[in-house]
């Protein structure tokens, strides 16, 4: 339970920072498809960083109704960092156009 709670508060500094701070722009080497895919697949992880500790704690505390929600949010969010990683490892590796690069920006 502590950790649902840690990762919550964790979460919530993650995304004032994120909202206070300037991104850098985006990399020359992502099409457009890959800027939407990143957009949306930032969001989802954004939300996943909410919903797997609230569902956990959820599950604590009130029922366990809501192990099928838990179970599922973890599964989108490992297809998700999936998907992130995928798509740095392809710009890293076979692009080569300094993605990673950015990343530490």
């Amino acid at each position: 339970m502590v950790l649902g709670v840690v990762i919550l508060a964790l979460g919530a500094i993650r995304l004032v920072w994120r909202s206070t701070t300037p991104l850098p722009p985006w990399a020359d080497g992502l099409s457009s498809a890959e800027r939407t895919l990143t957009h949306w697949n930032e969001r989802l992880l954004y939300l996943l960083m909410f919903v797997i500790p609230g569902t956990g704690l959820w599950l604590v505390l009130v029922n366990e109704d809501a192990l099928s929600l838990h179970v599922a949010s973890h599964i989108a969010f490992f297809v998700s960092i999936t998907l992130h990683v995928g798509l740095v490892l392809k710009h890293q590796l076979i692009n080569r156009d300094g993605l990673l690069r950015r990343m530490t920006w």
